[in-house]
């Protein structure tokens, strides 16, 4: 609500009965007040409350001043006449100790409103709140005015009072002119006449202030100086307000200068539903326009695009049919042929909700044919390939997704753009073609960013490949980012929990997984779509759990989805796999295929699977510990299928191997000297002679190399698959190694091998991947490797002191993680006590040369 630059512990000087003393004040911003800063500044605007302010301050014994220079020390209001006199507040001033107020802050709600004219007639409240939108001066005049029945800005008393709040000098015809407009945009001050000079002249004196993409002020003093606005400017505004993506401005200049028709062909061409509130906006713009305009063919369709959004999509063909019939009584032309279209793809909409697909093509098809304007034949386009998606024709989607982009990019419409990318890549997802979705989700994430869009649900889309990509580190992270957006409606939160459990399942987590479906369905508000996929998801939770029955009944409600609704099915007992196998061929359904195949698990089925997983990167189904296995055992007719199976050895802090679908601490291993075996092997980056692997780890046994032999014939037990490779008397692992210890050996030459300053991420990035000390479990073993990991993370701590000094807070973190490396450092130490010497903490200066003195007596 406000924006408080800084904010400190302030104790309040005097305290006073706030509803008493400030009556005219939000009751939000007393709330903000009641701990308010030192120094408070007062909006600029006029009539936006400054005397209520005022009251306020001197009840809380504070100075109130009108410029800067008058600040003389001590809590106090500011309430300056220009905007620009806000930079002169003094510098010296810490922000914790500042509270800057805006307009908006000031704005009263309807509960304020109706709070401060108790007693008066409700129709009058509700009439005189909707009229001043809650303007501070509006109530003033609102409680000096009798009721008339006419508007609040026809009221005898509005000349008298609000021309008090207008300059009597040459800026009064420029604010009449800013008056045409409720939001005033760069694009119009030629329209308007009005100069850059004189719209930043309104804008310091308070006459206008920031709304949304532009500026504007307040509704009533706007009425009041443009109580009959010209038709022809008002409608030459709104076409401008329009085409900036300005809607609910460009209606109101449209209402209030009585341009009902205008008013309903804007909405009809501009209005587009948003999730979870199109109903409503709808009926809201819909609201004020004159009965007698009912039966006009932009009413029609309006109101059956309202119908289609109600789900009575009878009643809404029923409306387009009769408006299409209007529209084509007029005579031949662009706008015409616009309003067929936009006609016809609200039909073709209907149709595919109401799944009759193939009116709803023949729909999309006319709408195609008869639009002029890109974004038309670019919407009517995207939603014909919704259905051709619906019916597996691929290439006819994609062929009108590109023709969409195409269509959108030429417009400059960059958000339908996106939109239509993200559908092309949504087409790849389905048909299990996981490294085209990602460019495509990826590319339509960098538009929306770039324009500043919302992205939840497209996150999770994103998400969703990486974890079928096997890649859940990734998709955690497009989920976090995913939740943390504003304003996600039900849709986003139920994507992101379906895409939650979905980690978990990769996880091995099924019953957690299953918890968090389960609340999820409980829930009220899913679509259809949406809820069928969790009841799919938690079907698979269930089934790997032993629910079989369970699992069934939920996949049955998810029949809607398809392929993968079916296989789920026949793996639970219910249906034929070798159906949903030629199913999953005749619509392309690639990863469902994939996994049908290594259920059915044939050797040419599995041989297939393989194929497929290696050509789309199902790096999900290789982690697998139901598929993993089954798949590994094909590495001995195709040892290249070997690259596919990585062993994954984290060796800071505790050992964790990942192999085959299976994650092993050492607690797995027969004995730690296998798992250390194991490790040898890994980091070696060739073959180990056998002799020198029985004289590293068996030198005290009476027959070495037998030793060696059964300890490689554990490990192999133990991984569940013949990893060691032995030939010639040298031993090495038949699978790719994916060290953490390589990771960050790679990680840290780059970053001490580049300029220092620009290398700061990456040295952040290496210490973050040091979990714990390296080969901590294996004392006995790893010497050299291990003051390898050491000598490099002291250089990197190093680096970065002497990258951070000019934080010397930073730069002390740094030292004293070097010093638990290495706490005989002396240089170190000397550098770290002068850095909390420029700190000022004497206390830890004290203490750190205590450690000094005995470090070098000790030396």
């Amino acid at each position: 609500m406000h924006l408080i630059v800084g904010k400190g512990p302030q104790k309040k000087l005097k305290p006073c009965p706030v509803h008493w003393i400030m009556p005219r004040l939000p009751a939000s911003l007393r709330d903000v007040l009641e701990d308010a800063p030192p120094l408070v500044v007062g909006p600029v605007g006029a009539g936006f409350g400054q005397e209520s302010l005022e009251e306020w301050a001197l009840g809380d014994g504070r100075q109130v001043v009108r410029d800067p220079a008058e600040l003389a020390g001590g809590p106090a209001l500011l309430l300056p006449a220009r905007r620009s006199r806000i930079a002169a507040v003094p510098r010296h001033l810490p922000l914790d100790d500042l509270l800057v107020l805006q307009e908006a802050d000031l704005l009263l709600d309807a509960d304020d409103w109706a709070g401060e004219l108790a007693g008066a007639a409700p129709r009058f409240v509700e009439e005189s709140f909707r009229q001043s939108e809650g303007w501070p001066a509006g109530l003033e005049l609102s409680s000096r005015a009798a009721p008339t029945g006419t508007p609040l800005h026809q009221h005898p008393l509005a000349a008298i009072y609000l021309e008090r709040l207008l300059p009597g000098d040459e800026l009064r015809e420029a604010v009449g002119r800013a008056a045409l407009t409720p939001l005033l945009v760069p694009e119009l001050h030629e329209l308007l006449e009005l100069g850059t000079d004189r719209v930043a002249e309104l804008l310091d004196r308070g006459l206008l202030f920031g709304s949304g993409q532009g500026l504007t002020m307040p509704k009533l003093l706007r009425r009041y100086l443009q109580p009959h606005p010209d038709a022809r400017v008002a409608q030459a505004v709104a076409e401008v307000l329009a085409r900036g993506g300005n809607l609910e401005p460009a209606l109101l200049a449209l209402a209030e200068a009585e341009q009902w028709v205008t008013y309903l062909e804007t909405l009809a061409a501009n209005f587009e539903p948003r999730p979870a509130e199109g109903e409503a906006r709808l009926r809201r713009a819909l609201e004020p326009v004159p009965s007698a305009l009912r039966r006009n063919s932009a009413w029609l369709y309006l109101v059956g695009t309202l119908d289609r959004l109600c789900g009575d999509y009878d009643r809404a063909q029923e409306r387009y049919r009769t408006a299409r019939r209007g529209v084509a009584g007029e005579p031949a032309s662009d706008s015409r042929g616009d309003s067929i279209a936009r006609i016809d793809n609200g039909r073709g909409i209907a149709f595919a909700l109401a799944g009759k697909l193939e009116q709803a093509k023949r729909a999309f098809g006319s709408a195609i044919r008869h639009g002029t304007s890109d974004r038309l034949e670019g919407e009517a386009r995207h939603n014909r390939a919704g259905v051709y998606i619906q019916q597996g024709r691929y290439a006819d989607a994609e062929s009108d997704l590109r023709k969409a982009i195409a269509s959108f990019r030429a417009g400059g419409d960059f958000v339908r753009e996106a939109r239509s990318v993200q559908l092309l890549a949504l087409s790849w997802h389905q048909r299990g073609l996981l490294r085209e979705a990602r460019r495509g989700y990826e590319e339509a994430l960098d538009l929306l960013a770039t324009l500043g869009q919302p992205s939840a649900l497209l996150r999770t889309n994103l998400a969703e490949v990486l974890l079928l990509a096997g890649e859940r580190a990734q998709a955690n992270e497009q989920l976090d980012q995913a939740a943390a957006e504003t304003r996600l409606d039900t849709r986003a939160r139920g994507y992101i929990e379906t895409n939650r459990a979905m980690c978990l399942l990769a996880e091995g987590e099924a019953r957690a997984a299953a918890r968090r479906l389960e609340a999820l369905l409980r829930g009220d508000g899913l679509d259809a779509r949406l809820r069928a996929e969790a009841q799919l998801l938690l079907a698979r939770a269930l089934r790997q759990q032993g629910d079989r029955d369970g699992a069934l009944e939920y996949a049955r409600q998810a029949e809607s989805l398809g392929v993968p609704a079916s296989l789920e099915i026949a793996l639970c007992g219910g249906g034929d796999l070798d159906s949903v196998i030629g199913r999953a061929r005749d619509e392309e359904a690639r990863f469902d295929l994939a996994a049908a195949l290594l259920h059915r698990g044939s050797p040419s089925d599995l041989r297939e699977a393989l194929d497929l997983i290696r050509t789309h990167g199902y790096g999900c189904l290789l982690d697998s510990p139901q598929y993993a296995p089954v798949l590994a055992a094909l590495v001995q007719e195709d040892p290249a299928a070997s690259q596919l199976f990585p062993l994954r050895i984290a060796t800071f802090g505790t050992l964790r191997v990942r192999f085959l679908g299976r994650t092993l601490t050492l607690a797995d291993f027969p004995t730690r000297k296998s798992a250390a075996l194991l490790l040898r092997l890994a980091l070696s980056s060739r073959p180990v002679p056998r002799e020198a692997l029985a004289e590293e780890f068996w030198s005290h046994a009476g027959n070495q190399v037998q030793s060696l032999q059964t300890g490689l014939y554990h490990l192999n037990r133990t991984l569940g698959a013949q990893v060691i490779a032995s030939s010639r008397g040298m031993v090495e692992l038949a699978y790719p190694v994916r060290l953490d210890l390589e990771e960050f050996e790679r990680s840290a030459t780059e970053a001490l091998g580049g300029a220092a300053l620009r290398n700061l991420e990456v040295m952040r990035q290496a210490i973050a991947l040091v979990e714990g000390d390296a080969l901590a479990e294996f004392p006995e073993w790893f010497d050299d490797e291990r003051r390898r990991i050491e000598g490099l993370l002291v250089r990197l701590w190093r680096r970065l002191a002497e990258c951070e000094e000019a934080r010397p807070r930073r730069s002390a973190e740094a030292l004293e993680a070097l010093l638990r490396i290495d706490p005989y450092d002396v240089e170190s130490r000397r550098d770290l006590i002068e850095t909390y010497r420029q700190i000022g903490d004497l206390e830890l200066v004290r203490r750190h040369r205590e450690a000094l003195r005995e470090l070098e007596s000790e030396l």
